[in-house]
């Protein structure tokens, strides 16, 4: 309780430390190793998160949040193939999960992965159906897959979300 008391006061370095006495007398728990990796991400140690958060997917690799949070800090190290692997298994766990869809979009888009971009970005807006990144990203990718038309949809749809937006309207403009 007190080392969560001390990460929303955004006193993460002593939060971490509170958590690592808590590993004393419960050395295995792959919450606690997943809370300090989320520290140390918010923190920018990314290899120390890295640690942690391998610590916690071996310990308990059932849990789709902790492989989200170590898809988040591979990504960050530039593992984006290691990453894209982690993300499907965190989706595999929670088919729901709204947020590894997005980031699992997103690395395939930045990796020209873009038939697989478009049907994750798709699954990612059946789940949510107001994610304006979403939208953004798949009307990205179908204009690299020079489907002109549907990316102007999708663009439409993130303008009818979040008007009067510049990059969207610029996005559209350029289409």
């Amino acid at each position: 309780a007190e080392a969560l008391e001390l990460n929303k006061q955004e006193k993460f370095d002593e939060a971490i430390d509170k958590y690592k006495e808590a590993l004393i007398w419960h050395k295995y728990n792959p919450y606690i190793c997943n809370n300090i990796a989320s520290l140390y991400f918010k923190l920018e140690k990314y290899q120390d998160a890295l640690d942690f958060a391998q610590v916690s997917v071996n310990l308990d690799s059932t849990i789709a949040l902790h492989q989200f949070n170590l898809g988040k800090i591979l990504e960050k190290l530039g593992e984006k193939e290691k990453a894209i692997t982690v993300y499907e298994k965190s989706i595999k766990l929670n088919p729901d999960y709204v947020e590894s869809y997005l980031n699992l979009g997103n690395l395939l888009l930045e990796t020209n992965q873009l038939e697989s971009a478009e049907l994750i970005y798709q699954k990612n807006i059946e789940l949510d159906e107001k994610n304006v990144e979403a939208y953004l990203n798949w009307g990205d990718v179908l204009v690299k897959l020079e489907k002109y038309e549907e990316a102007i949809k999708k663009y439409q749809k993130a303008l009818e979300l979040k008007p009067k937006t510049p990059e969207i309207l610029e996005k559209i403009g350029n289409t």
